[in-house]
This record gives structure tokens, C-alpha cells and sequence, in this order.
């Protein structure tokens, strides 16, 4: 996965880059132990990059400027 759109272990997993067993392993893992929860975790952790809470950031930030 993309390092900053998931978190190793939590929503995802990190493959080796240039590795494809690796991907096929952590992606059959995935799919037999870990589907629900990563899911779950997903939408968690994307609501911490929603387009609302961005524009509020950065207003905070240009007010503050």
C-alpha cells in the first residue's frame, strides 16, 4: 500500500517493493484473516483526511497567518 493512506498493520499492509510473493501473501492474508477489520479501520482512518476537516485546517491556518 501507499504509506500515507494507510497504516501498516492497522487498514492495510506495506508490501516489499519489487516483490510480488510478498504482495500475494499479505493480499491472501487480507482477504482470509483480516477483511472486516481493515475495512473497519479504513473508513476510520479516512475520516481523518475528509475534505471538511482539511478546509478547516487550513482556514485555522490562514487566520492565524
Amino acid at each position: 500500500g501507499i504509506e500515507s493512506s494507510m497504516l501498516d498493520g492497522f487498514n492495510g499492509y506495506l508490501a516489499e517493493q519489487g516483490q510480488p510473493e510478498d504482495i500475494k501473501a499479505k493480499v491472501l492474508s487480507i482477504l482470509k484473516n483480516h477483511y472486516q477489520e481493515f475495512s473497519k479501520n479504513s473508513l476510520e482512518f479516512q475520516q481523518r483526511f475528509s475534505w471538511a476537516k482539511t478546509a478547516k485546517e487550513y482556514d485555522r491556518y490562514y487566520r492565524q497567518s
